[in-house]
């Protein structure tokens, strides 16, 4: 038995409502399994398993392979005593959605210490936190020359990231509004019976 939720809401954190951001606060979900017959009760692991990590877990644990095109890998590993290396690093996305016009696409590598957020087509947007000096990214550091190289570092991280999945923003996401253009409004669907 698996348990996970949706993404977490923002209940003011940020200055937030919603959900569709890159902060902790939504990006961390709870993923708790429970299958007494290859993990022992009470057993716990702090690694970062992501939603894309269910289907190739449940295939591995019915002994079918995981395809090759699956981004996720099975929790396996992460059960045995002594754990063999797990992802240190994942890419998070989200796109612009019509209808939530005030949430841009965001794009954000996380490490195990820190993050760096993007905004395409508004790099000032950029974002770098250090989970450990700040755990609730209050203290965005992207523009402090003294974070020059931990900028390098976490940009670095972010390709290995993008090329590892093969990152491009898919054909049919929704296109934001050019600077000064009104918004498109969602297409009404028929309704059945309807040509």
């Amino acid at each position: 038995m698996i348990f996970t939720s949706d993404n977490g809401f923002y209940n003011g954190e940020h200055g937030l409502g919603d959900k569709r951001t890159a902060y902790d606060e939504s990006l961390r979900i709870p993923m708790l399994l429970r299958y007494p017959k290859v993990v022992p009760k009470g057993k716990t692991r702090d690694g970062m398993v992501l939603n894309i990590d269910v289907a190739p877990t449940f295939l591995e644990l019915a002994g079918i392979s995981v395809p090759r095109q699956m981004q996720g890998q099975s929790w396996r590993p992460l059960f045995s005593e002594k754990p063999a290396d797990w992802r240190k690093a994942f890419l998070a996305q989200y796109f612009y959605e019509r209808g939530f016009d005030g949430i841009p696409t965001v794009v954000a590598v996380r490490t195990e210490t820190a993050k760096l957020i993007k905004y395409p087509g508004h790099e000032e947007w950029t974002e770098l936190f250090d989970l450990v000096k700040d755990p609730y990214e209050t203290k965005n550091l992207a523009a402090d020359p003294a974070q020059k190289d931990f900028l390098a570092r976490m940009q670095a991280e972010f390709e290995r990231q993008e090329k590892a999945v093969q990152f491009t923003i898919p054909d049919d996401a929704d296109k934001p509004p050019a600077p000064g253009e009104a918004q498109p409004k969602k297409k009404a669907g028929k309704k059945k019976g309807e040509d």
